[in-house]
């Protein structure tokens, strides 16, 4: 049964003898829900057993049988794919005339195993005793079938009628109908926090996890909404309905949580907060229908307004309400890559009056009543406690860490919805990458704009180190020289001052850099941070020339190749490139005061040339090569270590 957790809503079929196994498995993370469905539920409850992965759990019945019987394997059949393998049976003889036991929740390899124990939940399993057609399959996906149950023979085993045995850390609930077959109109799942928050707040938060405020649209939808925000409890000694969340989300507005609603004072309606759009059902009591500039949202009443809406303040405080389209995955990033804990987690129940962060398979995030806290449903001895704070985990917080196969002790980590395109803030708030450190803050606590260093340098990198040379030939630093104007020429002296721009391109394999943006000079580091080559220049005399008049230096990355797949083992979704396939500029901002050797036999009708010699202070012909880049990042010549270059000077006279 563990290769269906993917599956929402699914068909196994069993034939035995005549006998046909009919399960539909609901998963604690469906993510993916069945196709479109044309079948309106009734809001009936079905029988179903919640399988946990803390223990050996499972369900199981005897089937009676005769000898000799061919016992077929699995066969899955899925809606929008119909295929039953007849080639895939495999036959068991079965001895004597006992029957067989049927165990659901576990791979019995002679014996139960905890670690192939089912994390799921089961709901309306039947075992009918006659084979069923395609189209009957289908109609039980969706619940369908309940149309021409009355003309069908009762199963022979089911859990309506508790044939089965419940085993281990299992659970047996009643499970909505439209839960399993997406009967449901609207949104696919609603989820209560019990903390309160203004308006404004329980709005972003709800968008936080992508979702919405509830809105209802109906009169049946207000009252399932209500129904599912309390717990209807009939204590031994009194009659009533006890709200669940009273104490956590009523204030002196007694109202139980925010509505998906806002006021406009201009038109005097009341908008959709998705759309904008005016609502078409409302419950608002008579003398609280109107827009006012005091009262601009909507409150749904708590225990003595059960059912009814009525405007109040924006700035008051009540719960939210979210609305999702499924149960929202979230995912940990800054685990090591050897963690022992679930990436993925499916925010679908509560524990202890909290919201719980169920992973995928065995870990749970769930509040212990003073402490978030992560635990292991296989390994106890692994845990993670969450410190500083008892706010819900999403974004980044630190959490101490035991047990595990990364370095034990405390480790950020960070608690996310966001898609891979994106950036999330440490609130947990998710925007455009793009937006990540381009110099603006997007985020609400302007996170995106922190860490922006573009260089990350390894432990053990040394700046005073050169980059380590390619295997078959040195390393090659590109070398581009501008002439941006002539300062002074001394004829007397043979003396010329010039203002150059002096570029140097090189790649270090030590390096990776993050966020590159297209913009070159966007991706500035910090020249004292690595590695950059120091230059010494020679004249035409064999001369040393002295260090000038030095306007600046400036540390850029050309980003030229594509950034790496996300590792989530990093704390955020940074894009991060290759330090041996992306380039460091060099700029140097430099007056250069040099001697020519000058021959004048023909002066005023001659034209000189005056040499520089550019050299790479401590590299040698071996190790690297300068390459002359005569127009920038073009034409490119390789020399040696050393650069020569030659200045030509015209002289003209005119003659009147």
């Amino acid at each position: 049964m563990t290769g269906l957790l993917n599956m929402q809503t699914c068909v196994v079929l069993m034939k035995y003898t005549h006998l046909l196994l009919a399960v539909s498995v609901l998963t604690s993370h469906g993510e993916s829900r069945t196709g479109t469905h044309t079948t309106q539920t009734s809001g009936r409850k079905l029988p179903g057993v919640r399988f946990q992965t803390d223990g050996v759990a499972s369900i199981d019945s005897v089937l009676e049988a005769d000898p000799g019987q061919p016992l077929p394997s699995f066969t899955q059949v899925e809606e929008a794919s119909v295929e039953v393998n007849m080639a895939a049976w495999e036959e068991l003889v079965m001895k004597g005339g006992e029957g067989a036991r049927m165990v659901m929740g576990n791979i019995l390899n002679e014996q139960f195993d905890l670690s192939h124990t089912l994390h799921a939940e089961v709901a309306d399993l039947r075992i009918y005793s006659f084979p069923m057609d395609i189209s009957q399959m289908r109609s039980f996906a969706t619940c369908g079938l309940d149309e021409e149950e009355a003309s069908l023979p009762s199963p022979v085993l089911s859990l309506a009628q508790g044939n089965f045995n419940v085993s281990g850390p299992t659970e047996e609930m009643e499970v909505d109908e439209g839960e399993v077959c997406g009967g449901h109109h609207g949104d696919a799942f609603m989820m209560l926090f019990p903390e309160k928050q203004n308006f404004q707040d329980a709005v972003s938060w709800c968008l936080k996890l992508r979702g919405n405020l509830a809105l209802p649209s109906t009169s049946q939808e207000n009252k399932q909404l209500y129904d599912r925000a309390i717990n209807q409890d009939l204590t031994l000694f009194l009659a009533v309905s006890v709200v669940r969340w009273s104490g956590q989300c009523v204030d002196m507005w007694r109202g139980l949580y925010w509505l998906g609603v806002r006021g406009d004072l201009n038109r005097n309606q009341w908008l959709t907060l998705t759309e904008g759009k005016p609502i078409n059902y409302h419950n608002l009591t008579h003398d609280t229908q109107e827009v006012t500039d005091e009262y601009r949202c909507v409150l749904a009443g708590g225990p003595s307004l059960a059912y009814q809406w009525y405007h109040a303040p924006c700035a008051g405080a009540a719960c939210p309400v979210c609305n999702f389209t499924g149960y929202p995955m979230l995912h940990f990033r800054g685990l090591c890559k050897s963690s022992l804990f679930d990436r993925s987690l499916y925010l679908h129940d509560y524990y202890s009056d909290q919201p719980m962060y169920d992973g995928e398979v065995h870990s749970q995030v769930v509040w212990s009543g003073k402490e978030w806290v992560m635990k292991s449903r296989l390994r106890s001895s692994l845990t993670a406690n969450m410190l500083g704070s008892s706010q819900h985990p999403i974004g980044r917080n630190t959490w101490q860490v035991s047990g595990d196969r990364c370095p034990p002790g405390k480790m950020q980590l960070l608690l996310t919805v966001c898609r891979a395109d994106e950036f999330t803030c440490d609130d947990g708030t998710c925007i455009d990458k793009r937006r990540r450190c381009d110099l603006a803050t997007d985020c609400p606590d302007h996170s995106d704009e922190l860490e922006c260093q573009v260089a990350y340098l390894p432990p053990g990198y040394s700046s005073r180190l050169p980059p380590p040379s390619p295997a078959t030939s040195p390393l090659p630093l590109f070398f581009h020289l501008n002439i941006l104007s002539v300062r002074m020429f001394d004829l007397k002296s043979f003396t010329v001052e010039v203002d150059a721009l002096v570029r140097l391109l090189w790649k270090d394999s030590r390096l990776s850099f993050t966020n590159l943006q297209e913009d070159t000079r966007r991706n500035q580091v910090e020249a004292l941070e690595v590695w950059t080559p120091s230059l010494t220049l020679t004249d035409g005399t064999n001369g040393l020339v002295a260090p000038g008049e030095a306007d600046g230096e400036d540390l850029f990355v050309l980003r030229e190749m594509s950034p790496h797949s996300d590792d989530d083992s990093h704390l955020h979704e940074d894009d991060l490139y290759s330090g041996s396939e992306n380039s460091l500029v060099y700029e140097l901002h430099k007056t250069i005061k040099f001697r020519c050797n000058l021959d004048l036999w023909n002066y005023p009708f001659d034209v000189q040339r005056c040499t520089i010699i550019f050299t790479v202070k401590g590299l040698t012909d071996s190790f690297s090569k300068l390459v002359k880049v005569t127009q920038y990042y073009i034409s490119i010549l390789i020399l040696s270590h050393s650069l020569l270059l030659t200045l030509i000077i015209s002289f003209h006279t005119h003659f009147y």
